[in-house]
């Protein structure tokens, strides 16, 4: 049978691929000698199976899709997606020093596929790097609802509306790191110029 590998991030040895196959979801552990130092927890039998099973479906998205930035929702395969939610609940609870299911051993484990365990960042970040390109393309970053991408468009009113609840001293989910990367590729904040 056709064997599926799955890169490790640049920051895991070079060389060295994991087999979805290799992960044996009754022991925990890796199978073959590929990655020997790296065996998955060996947790309690009943949750491991299922752990196992949807790191599993996990590098199955990634084979498919080419990253393991599984949506929210995600009707092809909706317990991945809520496991997916659940791990970086339990990362945001170990983070904080709170009692959390993840083990050093699992998140070593997703580290090593390369899990997205902030989504929120990733996803500011994808956008930002699209609207760099729109940028070089078109020489400005004033994308409009007519040009080819109203996603974008979308996310660059948002960033707009963020803004202007920063300078208003609210909440605001943009952080000045991220004005002055969006400032430093020229991104119009008051395109078109409206009174704050």
């Amino acid at each position: 049978s056709q064997q599926s590998w799955v890169p490790l991030p640049p920051s895991s040895t070079p060389g060295h691929e994991m087999n979805r196959n290799q992960i044996d979801a009754g022991s925990g552990s890796t199978q073959s000698g590929i990655y020997p130092s790296m065996k998955l927890p060996d947790f309690a039998r009943y949750k491991a199976g299922a752990w196992n099973e949807r790191l599993k479906d996990l590098l199955v998205f990634y084979e498919e899709n080419g990253h393991v930035a599984v949506p929210n929702v995600y009707p092809e395969n909706q317990k991945l997606a809520q496991w997916v939610k659940r791990q970086r609940y339990q990362y945001r609870l170990k983070k904080a020093g709170r009692h959390s299911t993840l083990s050093n051993d699992r998140e070593e484990v997703l580290n090593r596929i390369g899990f997205v365990w902030d989504s929120h960042t990733s996803t500011w970040n994808d956008s930002f790097q699209a609207l760099k390109c729109f940028a070089r393309v078109h020489g400005h970053t004033s994308v409009g609802k007519l040009h080819c991408n109203p996603t974008l468009a979308t996310w660059c009113k948002h960033q707009r509306r963020e803004y202007r609840q920063l300078l208003k001293g609210k909440s605001s989910r943009l952080t000045p790191e991220r004005v002055q990367a969006l400032s430093s590729i020229g991104f119009q904040w008051n395109p078109r110029n409206l009174s704050r």
